[in-house]
């Protein structure tokens, strides 16, 4: 398929094969479906905590790496740059964790 036919499927943001909606199916969630769902919802906030916490050490970390840095100039700040990434990216996935949660909870009755 050229890239231009495969443009042609998304037309103004909308994929003319898009799969049939939740609502219009006739598959009930399974009790294990609602488990999980019912789950993330209960920890909704936990991921927001866990987020913002990361946030906070990332930056910590950060001033004081920054802090060494200034007071030797021979210290290794590459391997310590790559830990506040992770951090940084662990906060990401979290409030990722806390949207879907968020919409699982608008979406899924109680």
């Amino acid at each position: 398929m050229s890239p231009r036919a495969r443009r042609l499927e998304f037309t103004e943001g909308v994929c003319h094969k898009s799969p049939v909606p939740m609502s219009e199916r006739d598959e009930p969630l399974t009790e294990a479906e609602r488990a999980f769902a019912g789950r993330a919802i209960r920890r909704k906030r936990l991921f927001s905590s866990l987020s913002n916490a990361s946030i906070a050490v990332a930056l910590a970390l950060a001033a004081v790496y920054g802090y060494e840095r200034l007071r030797d100039p021979g210290f290794a700040l590459a391997p310590r740059a790559v830990i506040v990434l992770l951090i940084l990216l662990n906060a990401r996935q979290n409030l990722r964790q806390h949207k879907f949660a968020a919409i699982l909870e608008k979406l899924i009755p109680r």
